[in-house]
């Protein structure tokens, strides 16, 4: 595995890992959301 590939394998883990927070951030938002409207 030469070292064009790793840096490229790198790179996908971290945007995987980034897009996965984001996905995460956003659920908790929407549901956070929804809750304000259950119970205001």
């Amino acid at each position: 595995m030469n070292t064009h590939y790793k840096n490229n394998f790198y790179q996908l883990n971290e945007n995987l890992k980034l897009n996965s927070i984001q996905m995460i951030n956003l659920l908790i938002y929407k549901f956070s959301y929804i809750n304000y409207f259950i119970t205001s």
